[in-house]
């Protein structure tokens, strides 16, 4: 005898989730469903191995991009005065200021114009001042904030190039950060937007060592 087990629905899933949480002290603090993966993370004392399983565990996926809980993801804001689309036939070069505590979840640029004959290298490093000053610090650098486009044909207008880092990185930034973005290989034309994905963290200016209060 073939036995067929349906899959969860989300809303199915996040019930589940919920019933676990609210007998633990963690129920008063829920009032949204949104809020059950933040929860879970919290639950697991920040351990992002246990959050990660526990996440995998209901949702099949893992804790970043599960389903609602991330709705407060947001786009960094470009220096004033960016000139934008950015395009890509040079190396050319948009900042992006850090503002409050947050943790980049993935980095990513949009097609304008269609980039022709070769295939986009664009580099996002996060640097300690705004504007890009001082030097490239943390995990956001050449290696692991390397955005690539696979073929020239998925530089179509309207496509977007992204690459996920919340996965498997902790890329914190803080107030005072900035986050660059330049073109690092050409192509023949084309421009586009480029975008750094955040998600923002409840932490105070008082715990910044750089933070200096107005008086």
């Amino acid at each position: 005898m073939n036995i067929i087990v349906k899959p969860f629905s989300m809303g199915q899933v996040l019930n589940r989730v919920w019933g676990f949480i609210k007998h633990t002290p963690l129920e008063p603090f829920i009032s949204h469903r949104a809020q059950v993966l933040p929860a879970a993370y919290l639950y697991t004392k920040g351990d992002r191995r246990y959050a990660q399983d526990f996440a995998e565990a209901y949702f099949g996926q893992p804790l970043r991009g599960a389903g609602s809980a991330w709705e407060s993801r947001l786009g960094l804001p470009m220096e004033p005065g960016a000139t934008c689309p950015l395009v890509t036939t040079g190396a050319n070069v948009i900042n992006f200021n850090v503002l409050d505590f947050c943790e980049v979840l993935s980095i990513r640029f949009a097609w304008q114009v269609a980039g022709t004959v070769t295939a986009l290298v664009m580099d996002f490093d996060k640097y300690p001042s705004p504007t890009a000053v001082g030097s490239v610090v943390d995990k956001l650098d050449g290696t692991n904030g390397t955005l690539t486009a696979p073929t020239v044909a998925g530089q179509a207008i309207g496509n977007v190039l992204y690459k996920d880092l919340g996965n498997t990185l902790a890329i914190e930034l803080e107030p005072g950060n900035s986050v660059q973005a330049i073109v690092t290989t050409t192509t023949t034309a084309g421009s586009g937007v480029p975008a750094v994905i955040v998600v923002p963290h409840p932490e105070t200016m008082l715990n910044l060592s750089t933070a200096i209060l107005s008086s």
